[in-house]
């Protein structure tokens, strides 16, 4: 039965160092560690947004009940003071973190939120939305320059590091890179994939290498990592899942990316090598995943609204995922000749 697979998968999980925590009600959500690496916070469907403790994630959540429409995307500022939400009602506030006190709208879309950024500094926000508007506002202030080029929902929006580009994806198929140093405009359009349905789980969700130099897009069933600056594809990580890659996330020092597909896996990547070094299998397909800041850990949240705490995804004989990023870019870790089974295969 379905519950009998689930209790499996869990206890497989277990036995790799995957931790699962029922978060939210079933459907899609969202999910970011603190910069301090002591929280997790996630939202979903049930209209919450949770904050867990990283290293207790089965003590009581700190629930934040302020919203009235399910949340379907949350970030938080560098500094670790603030965090700005986006729900399907169109409205995106600004909390405090940790309390979840005070929250201020800061802007109200013409149709449901899909995805907030915040820049490197705290200060700009970016806001993409299911009608394709994409709005770039300063997180004190509520007015906003508006980017027009996509043509369908907006799935995912990403700062560059460096503060000097803005990358979304969107349902319309296509990745934009945005120079927004002076007028936002348009530098380069990569085509990813056809059209993505309404209600499709697949988020193409976008990632900055640390350092700025690389950005990663999923493509099929890998991801292609691009060069900044010319755009041009350096390589493609591939080989490890059957179907769609819906998100990518370099580790914090840049020397690895762990990916999430429509295969319900998970897999950590030496980037360097391009070799997969684990995988790990849910019941549900992953809407979210981060690496902590601080630890050898991965967090994700899949769309039946569970939590997992991944320990030690980087085996103990490689380099650590945390720690100088320009280090790792020139000491490339120890390479595995092919994907290991994955957790209840």
């Amino acid at each position: 039965s379905e519950q009998r697979g689930r209790a499996r998968t869990a206890a497989m999980g277990l036995a790799k160092g995957v931790h699962l925590k029922c978060a939210h009600t079933d459907g899609r959500g969202a999910i970011c560690y603190a910069p301090n690496g002591r929280h997790i916070l996630t939202c979903g469907e049930d209209t919450f947004v949770k904050i867990f403790e990283s290293d207790n994630v089965d003590a009581e959540p700190r629930t934040i009940e302020h919203h009235d429409a399910p949340v379907t995307t949350l970030a938080i500022d560098g500094k670790g003071s603030k965090f700005v939400t986006g729900t399907d009602a169109h409205v995106v506030n600004v909390l405090n973190y940790p309390s979840g006190d005070s929250p201020r709208l800061l802007t109200r879309m013409q149709s449901a939120v899909r995805h907030v950024a915040l820049d490197p500094k705290g200060k700009l926000v970016a806001v993409g939305a299911d009608d394709g508007a994409i709005r770039m506002m300063m997180l004190s202030a509520s007015q906003f320059v508006t980017l027009k080029g996509h043509t369908d929902s907006i799935l995912c929006v990403c700062f560059d590091p460096k503060g000097e580009y803005l990358v979304s994806s969107s349902a319309d198929g296509t990745v934009r890179i945005w120079d927004i140093r002076d007028d936002a405009t348009t530098v380069k359009t990569i085509p990813v994939c056809g059209r993505i349905l309404p209600g499709s789980a697949q988020s193409l969700s976008l990632a900055w290498h640390p350092e700025g130099d690389s950005l990663a897009v999923p493509k099929g069933a890998g991801v292609a990592l691009y060069d900044r600056g010319t755009w041009e594809l350096s390589t493609t990580l591939k080989g490890g899942h059957t179907r769609d890659v819906t998100a990518a996330a370099f580790s914090p020092n840049g020397r690895y990316l762990a990916t999430a597909g429509l295969d319900k896996e998970v897999f950590v990547w030496d980037v360097s090598e391009s070799d997969s070094l684990d995988r790990h299998r849910g019941d549900g397909t992953p809407c979210g995943i981060c690496w902590s800041p601080t630890a050898n850990a991965l967090a994700f949240l899949d769309d039946a609204g569970t939590l997992a705490i991944w320990s030690h995804p980087v085996p103990a004989h490689y380099q650590s995922p945390v720690g100088d990023s320009q280090a790792a870019a020139a000491a490339p870790g120890r390479a595995t000749a092919a994907p290991p089974p994955a957790a209840g295969a």
